[in-house]
């Protein structure tokens, strides 16, 4: 499982999408469950995730896990 503590200019842009367009797409606000979100997206990233594709399927699965459980 790789650790990735570095974050490139061009992997940023990335990251900044998904958070963006998560957020837009469900109706999330800034505040608190935005922070949530960047931190998920950060964390998803760390260990790999690193395509928009793949980390919008974890993000959703995992926000939709979490309000389900």
């Amino acid at each position: 499982m790789p650790f990735r503590s570095v974050v490139h200019p061009e992997e940023l842009a990335l990251l900044t999408k998904v958070l963006n367009d998560h957020c837009e797409r469900f109706g999330i606000p800034h505040g608190p469950e935005r922070d949530d979100v960047a931190d998920l997206i950060l964390k998803l990233f760390r260990v790999g995730k690193v395509g928009i594709d793949e980390l919008e399927k974890s993000l959703a699965t995992i926000r939709a896990n979490r309000k389900s459980g």
